[in-house]
């Protein structure tokens, strides 16, 4: 069975599925020497203003390259380029078009964690 409801004949709600906020970073972590990039969806056809924050305080800005509509998703996107920033860190976060990002590092330090799991992943018992 599927498509089962208790109201009584109602259309079931539709499904939006959470992919988070607009402006999509690496959670894994950015190297500080290389290069970062983000993802913002928008509406906006034209480059849009973002602020790179370290908690309260904005430690870069910018604008955005728009890049249109992503072929695999539909989306309408722009590219966040904020690699010239180069301070390791942790809890940095991306502003754009009223949206922030969830928080990533600044720190090569997560390579050496994927080593890790990766090893203990090919541990054969």
């Amino acid at each position: 069975m599927d498509n089962v409801s208790l109201k009584g004949g109602a259309e079931p709600d539709v499904y939006k599925p959470d992919t988070g906020p607009r402006v999509r970073v690496n959670m894994s972590g950015y190297l500080p020497k290389g290069p970062k990039n983000a993802t913002l969806v928008t509406d906006e056809t034209e480059a849009v203003g973002w602020k790179l924050r370290k908690g309260a305080e904005v430690v870069a800005t910018g604008t955005s390259i728009p890049r249109g509509v992503d072929g695999g998703s539909g989306q309408n996107v722009h590219v966040i380029d904020f690699g010239s920033f180069t301070t390791p860190g942790t809890g940095y976060t991306l502003e754009a078009d009223g949206e922030t990002s969830r928080p990533f590092d600044l720190d090569g330090g997560f390579y050496e964690r994927l080593r890790t799991d990766a090893l203990n992943g090919a541990v054969c018992r």
